[in-house]
C-alpha cells in the first residue's frame, strides 16, 4: 500500500552563505530519492524517445543538495494536475508512482507521488511531485473541478469560489501568470481542496447521520476530526430523505427596491376577524388597506365578511376622487370576501389587476399583515393601559391606525405616511391619551335650572369625517363626536404611576362604571354515573375579563337529550346574571344588552324561539322565562366555538393540556 511520509525539521542544518538560505535535503527525503528511483527504473527504456541514448546521472549530479525555496507558483491551463519539483514543500507525501510528464524539450521525468502544499495561510491538496521540474505549476483543470473559478486579466488573474470571492490574486508577468502565495491579505486560512466523487460524498454525508455539506466541508478544511478525506464535498443533487424529514419553509428576503413609485399604484389588503368580543356598534371584523408607497393605512370596521366587496368599492371610488390618482394594482389573499364575481367586475371596468399569493403563504402580503401586528399589539397596550372594557377595541384601532398615520417614519422617504401622501406635515397638538377622562357640554338637552349642564365621558379617538373627538358618554352609554371636549389626563397619567407600583391594589377598578357584564355558561350531558344527571356551569366576568362569579352544579332533572341539558343550563346562567344586575342596579349602574356566550346553536334556537312546539313541551315551565328576556333585548345570545368554551372547567374532567389552554 501507499505510505504516508511527514516533513521533519529535526536533523536538517542551515548554513548561511553569500547572504543567500540554502536547504539541504535530509537523509530520509535522499533516502526516498534513491528508492523511487530504484522502484521506477522500468519506465526508462519504454518512455525513452527512439534515437535518444538515456545515460543516468551520478547521485551528485540527480540530487542538488542546495535547493533553493521556490516561493513563484505558474498559472497554467495545459497542466492536467498541480506540480512541483520541490519535495520539501510538500507535506502528508504519499510514495507511488503515478506516471511520468514529458517537457517541452522531449525529456521525461516521473510523478514519484503527492502530498499537500502549504505556503503561509495556503493549503493546496494533491500536488504532484515530479523529479527534475524547476517550477511550480498550478493546473487551471484542476482548479475547476474543485469548483474554483480562474480568471485572467491583462495585467492579473484570480481564484475565485463560486460566490465569487477572490481567493488568491496573482501577476501578469512578461510571458506567463504568476501568483506568490507568501503575500497574502487574508487572516484566515485559504484550503484549495480536490473535489469528491460524488459516491463518496453522500456515503459522508449519510454516515455522520445526513449532515449537512457546509458542515462537512468545514470539518474537512479545518482538520477537526481524524479520518475524514481532506477533500471538497459537493451537493450535487438533493437527498430525498433530508427533504422528508428537514422540509422547512424558504425565507423571505427583504426587498431592496419598492414595488411602487407613487401613491395609490399598489394597494395591500386584508381582513381580520372575528374578534370573540363585538365592539360597541357590533362590529366583528377590520378591514385594513395599506398603500405601499407611502405606508398610509385605512381600517373599516364590518359585522360579516359578506360587506366586504361593498366596502371595497365605495372606498377605492372615494380615495381615487379625493387623492386625483389612479389604483393599479390591488393584493389580497384567497378569500372569499375578495374572490367574488362583484368585486372582480369592478376590477375589469375600472382596470385594476388582482394579484392574489399563495395559500397558507402570509409573507407575500407582509406589509399589511405586519401592519395588522403593529395595529393590535397597540390596541391591546392602549386597553390594558386604559383599563376600558374589550368592546373599545374598535375604536382603539381606528386611534391607533390615526396616530401612526402621523408619527411613523418611513426610511425610505424620511416622512410621515401622512405627508407623503397628503404632500404636508401633519400637525400631532391635538392628541390626547386614549381612554383619558374628559367633559362634554349638554346641548339640545331641555335642561333643569338645578341639573349638571355636562356630562363625564371616556375619551375613545378621533373622527376621520370631520374635525372632532370621539367620546363614550357614561351616563348613556353611547358615543358621540363633539368639539367641545375638556381632557383631564394627569389622573390617567398618576394612575400609570400608581399601578406601577406592585404592592398597590386599586379596589375602585371592581366597582368603576366603565364594565361590560360577559356571562359564559355550559352543561354536562348525563355526566352523573349514578343518577344520570347533567352538571350546570356558568362564569360572570365584568369589566371584561374580571372574574366575580362562578358556578357548577348538578341539574334537578334529567335531561333526554344534550338540547334540553343545554338549555336548562342556559337558563339557569340567565337567571344569577339577572340578580347580579338587580343588585348593581341598587348601586346606580343600569344596562341592557347583556352579551352571553354559548356553545350550543340548538339551545340559543330554543331561546330566540318565542314559540312553543312539541320538541320543547316536555321542558319544565320554569325554564322558559329566558325566552321573554330575550324577546325583550335584555340578553343577547352569541355562539361560541366549544374550543374557547371557558365554563368546561367547571362542568367537565380536562386534560392537562386542555386546562392549561383555557386558564
Amino acid at each position: 500500500g501507499d505510505r504516508v511520509l511527514r516533513n521533519s525539521s529535526q536533523g536538517k542544518k542551515q548554513e548561511v552563505e553569500d547572504q543567500r538560505r540554502n536547504v539541504k535535503l535530509s537523509k530520509n527525503k535522499t533516502k526516498l530519492y534513491e528508492r523511487v528511483s530504484k522502484t521506477c527504473s522500468w519506465w526508462y527504456s519504454k518512455f525513452t524517445p527512439s534515437g535518444y541514448k538515456w545515460k543516468p546521472k551520478s547521485r551528485k549530479e540527480n540530487v542538488n543538495l542546495n535547493l533553493v525555496k521556490i516561493n513563484l507558483f505558474i498559472i497554467d491551463s495545459g497542466c492536467s494536475k498541480h506540480m512541483t519539483g520541490n519535495l520539501k514543500l510538500l507535506i502528508n507525501f504519499v510514495e507511488m508512482f503515478l506516471g511520468t510528464v514529458k517537457f517541452g524539450n522531449d525529456q521525461i521525468a516521473p510523478i514519484l507521488g503527492y502530498g499537500d502544499l502549504v505556503q503561509g495561510a495556503v493549503t493546496i491538496k494533491r500536488v504532484y511531485y515530479v523529479e527534475g521540474l524547476n517550477y511550480n505549476l498550478f493546473s487551471v483543470a484542476q482548479f475547476c473541478d474543485a469548483d474554483l473559478e480562474v480568471v485572467f486579466r491583462k495585467s492579473t488573474c484570480y481564484i475565485r469560489d463560486l460566490k465569487g470571492n477572490d481567493l488568491r490574486t496573482g501577476s501578469h508577468g512578461i510571458d506567463l501568470y504568476s501568483i506568490t502565495l507568501q503575500d497574502t491579505n487574508c487572516p484566515n486560512p485559504i484550503c484549495l481542496m480536490d473535489k469528491a466523487s460524488s459516491s463518496q460524498a453522500w456515503l459522508w454525508h449519510r454516515r455522520l447521520s445526513h449532515l449537512n455539506f457546509n458542515t462537512i466541508n468545514l470539518l474537512s478544511k479545518n482538520d477537526i476530526v481524524v479520518g475524514l478525506p481532506k477533500l471538497k464535498f459537493v451537493k450535487d443533487h438533493l437527498c430525498s430523505s433530508c427533504e422528508l424529514g428537514k422540509a422547512k419553509r424558504k425565507s423571505f428576503h427583504t426587498k431592496l427596491t419598492p414595488s411602487s413609485k407613487r401613491r395609490l399604484q399598489l394597494l395591500h389588503r386584508d381582513l381580520c376577524g372575528p374578534m370573540r368580543v363585538a365592539s360597541i356598534n357590533g362590529k366583528r371584523y377590520v378591514l385594513v388597506i395599506v398603500d405601499d408607497h407611502s405606508r398610509y393605512t385605512w381600517n373599516h370596521f364590518l359585522r360579516s365578511k359578506d360587506e366586504t366587496p361593498e366596502v371595497l368599492i365605495d372606498f377605492l371610488r372615494l380615495v381615487q376622487r379625493g387623492l386625483q390618482a389612479q389604483v393599479r394594482v390591488v393584493r389580497t389573499d384567497k378569500g372569499t370576501e375578495f374572490l367574488n364575481q362583484t368585486l372582480h367586475a369592478y376590477f375589469v371596468a375600472e382596470g385594476i389587476l388582482h394579484q392574489t399569493f399563495v395559500a397558507r403563504t402570509p409573507e407575500q402580503n407582509g406589509v399589511v399583515e405586519r401592519r395588522n401586528r403593529t395595529l393590535v399589539e397597540d390596541t391591546r397596550t392602549m386597553l390594558s393601559a386604559a383599563k376600558v372594557p374589550l368592546f373599545f377595541w374598535a375604536e382603539a384601532i381606528a386611534t391607533a391606525c390615526f396616530t401612526q398615520n402621523r408619527s411613523l417614519v418611513i426610511p425610505r422617504h424620511e416622512k410621515t405616511p401622512y405627508h407623503i401622501i397628503n404632500d404636508r406635515k401633519p400637525s400631532v397638538k391635538f392628541f390626547h391619551i386614549f381612554g383619558s377622562i374628559c367633559y362634554i357640554v349638554r346641548d339640545g338637552e331641555n335642561l333643569d335650572k338645578m341639573k349638571e349642564k355636562g356630562d363625564e365621558c371616556i375619551f375613545v379617538g378621533y373622527s376621520t369625517h370631520s374635525r372632532a373627538y370621539r367620546v363614550f358618554i357614561k351616563r348613556t352609554r353611547v358615543i358621540m363626536e363633539s368639539i367641545h371636549v375638556n381632557f383631564d389626563e394627569l389622573p390617567q397619567m398618576a394612575s400609570d404611576q400608581i399601578n406601577s407600583d406592585p404592592a398597590h391594589v386599586n379596589f375602585d377598578e371592581y366597582i368603576h362604571v366603565n364594565f361590560d357584564e360577559l356571562p359564559h355558561c355550559d352543561s354536562d350531558h348525563a355526566g352523573c354515573l349514578d343518577s344520570q344527571k347533567s352538571t350546570s356551569g356558568g362564569i360572570q366576568f365584568l369589566g371584561g375579563d374580571k372574574l366575580v362569579s362562578w358556578s357548577s352544579k348538578k341539574q334537578d332533572c334529567t335531561s333526554m337529550s344534550s338540547a334540553k341539558a343545554k338549555y336548562v343550563s342556559l337558563s339557569a346562567c340567565c337567571a344569577q346574571v339577572l340578580w347580579m344586575r338587580t343588585q348593581l342596579t341598587n348601586y346606580g349602574f343600569h344596562f341592557d344588552k347583556i352579551h352571553m356566550y354559548y356553545d350550543s346553536k340548538a339551545a340559543i334556537a330554543i331561546s330566540c324561539n318565542p314559540v312553543q312546539h312539541s320538541r320543547t313541551k316536555h321542558i319544565d315551565v320554569r325554564y322558559h322565562f329566558i325566552k321573554e328576556k330575550v324577546e325583550k333585548g335584555i340578553f343577547e345570545l352569541f355562539f361560541v366555538e366549544t374550543e374557547y368554551q371557558l365554563v368546561d372547567l367547571f362542568t367537565k374532567a380536562l386534560p392537562v393540556e386542555r386546562f392549561k389552554y383555557l386558564v
